[in-house]
């Protein structure tokens, strides 16, 4: 596992700094007030309203058969807390750092000629695209019960990916999820 996940990262990184992107927070030159204060807006901050959000449109389907068991077995705020920073960490590697650079890097390059072109439209084709199918993929990781949902969650934790950096996307994410299984499913 921990060897995927090297891999995973190492290729994300690659791909990052063949585009020239700086994705981790906490080497970004900015003093620490202003890291924690974009770790509390971009993060904490719309990772609890999404995160009201499922809860609001699935709360109701708690004992749904689709639902996996592990979820509805879920006891304390211990097994919630691992549970989504386990999930936070792993999808935002995944399908953040590697798939959302992997897809911006190669669409990029696609598009490399109308680029040079100085097409001003087609310079953000690019990067919307990798966002739009990151989103799906995570989607589609989350099943089809969730998957309208979680595109937009994917989509709007890729703009946080790109704007706020590694860190902030996967506090968001965490935050996304602790509440929801708060709410949820903690008994």
């Amino acid at each position: 596992m921990f060897t995927v996940m090297r891999r995973v990262l190492s290729w994300g990184w690659v791909f990052a700094r063949k585009l020239g992107i700086q994705p981790i927070l906490l080497a970004r030159p900015a003093s620490w007030r202003c890291k924690i204060r974009i770790l509390v807006f971009f993060g904490f901050g719309p990772g609890g309203v999404i995160g009201v959000i499922c809860y609001g449109l699935f709360g109701a389907y708690r004992f749904s058969a689709r639902v996996p068991g592990y979820l509805n077995e879920m006891e304390d705020h211990y097994d919630n807390f691992i549970l989504s920073l386990r999930a936070a960490v792993t999808e935002e590697l995944i399908f953040r750092f590697f798939l959302f650079t992997a897809f911006y890097y190669i669409l990029k390059r696609l598009s490399q000629s109308l680029i040079d072109r100085d097409k001003y439209f087609i310079r953000h084709v690019p990067l919307f695209s990798a966002f739009l199918l990151s989103g799906v993929l995570f989607g589609f990781a989350h099943g089809t019960f969730g998957f309208t949902t979680a595109l937009v969650a994917g989509t709007i934790l890729g703009g946080i990916f790109w704007w706020a950096e590694f860190e902030t996307a996967v506090v968001a994410h965490f935050t996304v999820d602790y509440i929801f299984f708060s709410l949820t499913y903690v008994k």
